[in-house]
């Protein structure tokens, strides 16, 4: 995805000729986007959760437009449930089964500060949120076995202005 909200979908079966397939016009900034299946899942600078039927890269469609109330930087899905980061240090939950119809169910709130990136461990059932808050940004650790009731069970400082989070076993 880009600032101009074109998302390009290319072949890369050989990798040093990649081959434009398709793209759709989100029309604002895509913040991030997750691939899981044949949907694409993106954020953007707008308000929006959208959900990408990719079954035909030739002809991608939107599936649905979800608005979540302000500035979206951060998706990641795990067993149909996305959880989405956004402004004000939140953490919004979709049941997205039904990817023309996503189903709210609930959020989170970790104070203050701007959610970067949110990533779950499926295995583990933890979902690792970095949030910008200037000079006292945050990791976050919840537990989001029971996504309608999502606690908090760990928080460290992280220097600087922290973007985005990764998991490789038991290191974050």
């Amino acid at each position: 995805g880009g600032s101009n909200g074109i998302l390009n979908f290319y072949d890369v079966g050989v990798p040093t000729a990649p081959v434009l397939k398709g793209s759709l016009n989100l029309i604002s900034e895509i913040r991030q986007v997750r691939i899981k299946g044949s949907r694409v899942y993106a954020v953007q600078n707008s308000v929006y959760m959208r959900i990408i039927d990719i079954s035909n890269l030739a002809a991608p469609s939107l599936m649905s437009s979800t608005s979540t109330g302000s500035t979206t930087y951060a998706i990641d899905v795990y067993d149909n449930i996305a959880f989405v980061g956004r402004n004000g240090a939140y953490v919004y939950v979709y049941d997205v089964l039904n990817g023309t119809i996503p189903v709210s169910k609930g959020a989170k709130s970790l104070g203050v500060g701007t959610i970067q990136d949110v990533r779950v461990d499926g295995a583990s059932g933890l979902l690792y949120a970095v949030v910008d808050n200037g000079s006292s940004s945050y990791l976050a650790v919840l537990d989001v076995h029971d996504y309608n009731n999502i606690v908090e069970i760990g928080r460290v400082t992280v220097p600087g202005t922290p973007r985005r989070v990764e998991i490789a076993g038991d290191k974050v």
